[in-house]
């Protein structure tokens, strides 16, 4: 028959044993509160690999970050999907460049684009960009990109310069969008009349009808791309 001392010390374990289950349970809660806030406070800093449109190379996003390298290679892609066009791929190419547009920059641009793949039909011009230098600002998440811009028609060349472009993009956590795209000289469009060589008339880029106006013999520069700014590869 149990006395009362061993009864007394069966008591004491089990009060004891409750006291360690209660105090372990207690650090445990402890310990998962404390993840839990880790977690959140790290969720929008998530890394990810992601690979540049027509870029066989990797780089880094990082929380609404991307790195300089991803953003050299989307800012060259942009601007020569902005200028690298003819008549026929020019509104293929700016509808493609269009999808990486964000929403509040959409409608501006694509209005812009459109009067720009009217003046390139209707003057039967071609038009190329080639980067001689490229400068991201991960802070910032920009890119200006400085570069040769030719246009011609037919074999011709009517228009050869140094152009610059400045793109800013976001990251929406998806994917890379543009916020904006500028040229940097200011060159505008829509304030130009681009000359046909071939034919004494030139063609205003609002309206795509041809003006009637005196032109001497030597090919005037063409402006064919909106005020905003560069052409993308591909």
């Amino acid at each position: 028959m149990m006395n009362l001392n061993e009864y007394k010390n069966n008591i004491k374990d089990k009060q004891f044993a409750k006291q360690r289950d209660v105090m372990i349970i207690g650090a445990l809660i402890v310990i998962v509160f404390v993840l839990s806030l880790r977690i959140l406070m790290v969720s929008d800093r998530v890394r990810t690999v992601v690979v540049p449109a027509s870029v066989n190379k990797t780089f880094w996003v990082d929380g609404d970050k991307v790195s300089t390298e991803y953003l050299n290679q989307m800012g060259v892609y942009i601007a020569q999907l902005m200028y690298n066009v003819t008549p026929a791929s020019a509104s293929n190419r700016h509808n493609l460049l269009l999808s990486y547009v964000s929403s509040d920059a959409y409608s501006a641009l694509d209005k812009e684009l459109a009067r720009s793949d009217n003046v390139i039909k209707q003057t039967n011009i071609a038009t190329y960009f080639t980067p001689t230098s490229v400068g991201a600002s991960e802070e910032h998440q920009s890119v200006t990109i400085k570069g040769v811009f030719t246009a011609t028609q037919g074999d011709k060349i009517v228009q050869t310069n140094q152009r610059e472009v400045a793109i800013s993009f976001k990251y929406d956590g998806n994917k890379l969008m543009v916020s904006s795209i500028k040229d940097v000289q200011g060159l505008q469009l829509e304030k130009s009349l681009v000359v046909n060589p071939d034919e004494s008339t030139a063609v205003d880029p609002k309206s795509g009808k041809k003006t009637n106006q005196n032109v001497d013999d030597k090919p005037r520069a063409v402006q064919p791309a909106p005020d905003a700014a560069s052409n993308s590869p591909k």
